[in-house]
C-alpha cells in the first residue's frame, strides 16, 4: 500500500498548518505520529506562527485518530506541545498522553501541578496523575514512582477550601 503522506516533506506539513487560508487536511495528522528528531525542529521554528484555534484542533484531531487507530503514538508532539504559551494548549497536550503508562511523566505532570498558573492545566495534571496512583496499587509501575503523586493528590485534597 502507497502512502501519499510518505512522500509529502514534513516542512510542507507544517507550512499548511500555519496557512489559516486553507483547512489543515487530516490526511497529514499521521505525521504527527512517532516524530523524530528532524521533524520536531521544523515544527518548532515554526510552531509560534500557528494560530491558537489551529492548535487546539490538532491536538483535538490528533486525540480522535489515537482513540481508532493503537499504532498512532503522538506522545514525541505531545511532549512538545505542553511546552506551549496558552493554557489551553498546554492542557489538552497533557490529554493527548492518557494512554501513556511510563513512569517518566509523573515528574512532569507533578511540576505541572505545583507550579502552573493555569487552573486547567493544573487540573489535566491532576488527572494525568490518577492513572499512576491507579498503576501502583496493580503494581503495574514501582511504589517509588507512584507513592509521592498519592502523596501529592492527598495534599492538595486536604487543602482545598470546604464548601461554603
Amino acid at each position: 500500500m502507497t502512502d501519499k503522506l510518505q512522500e509529502t516533506p514534513f516542512e510542507q506539513v507544517v507550512s499548511e498548518l500555519v496557512d489559516e487560508n486553507q483547512p489543515f487536511s487530516p490526511k497529514y495528522l499521521r505525521a504527527f505520529s512517532d516524530m523524530d528528531d528532524a521533524s520536531l525542529k521544523t515544527l518548532a521554528s515554526s510552531w509560534s506562527q500557528v494560530p491558537l484555534q489551529r492548535k487546539l484542533s490538532l491536538i483535538e484531531d490528533l486525540e480522535e485518530l489515537m482513540e481508532v487507530d493503537t499504532l498512532v503514538s503522538c506522545d514525541t508532539f505531545a511532549r512538545f506541545a505542553m511546552r506551549d504559551s496558552h493554557p489551553g494548549v498546554r492542557s489538552q497536550a497533557i490529554h493527548l498522553l492518557w494512554e501513556y503508562e511510563d513512569p517518566y511523566l509523573v515528574p512532569i505532570f507533578l511540576e505541572f501541578l505545583d507550579h502552573d498558573p493555569a487552573e486547567e492545566v493544573r487540573a489535566a495534571a491532576a488527572s494525568a496523575l490518577g492513572k499512576f496512583v491507579l498503576l501502583g496499587e496493580l503494581e503495574e509501575i514501582p511504589r517509588e514512582k507512584s507513592d509521592p503523586v498519592v502523596q501529592k493528590l492527598l495534599e492538595i485534597v486536604n487543602i482545598q477550601p470546604a464548601g461554603d
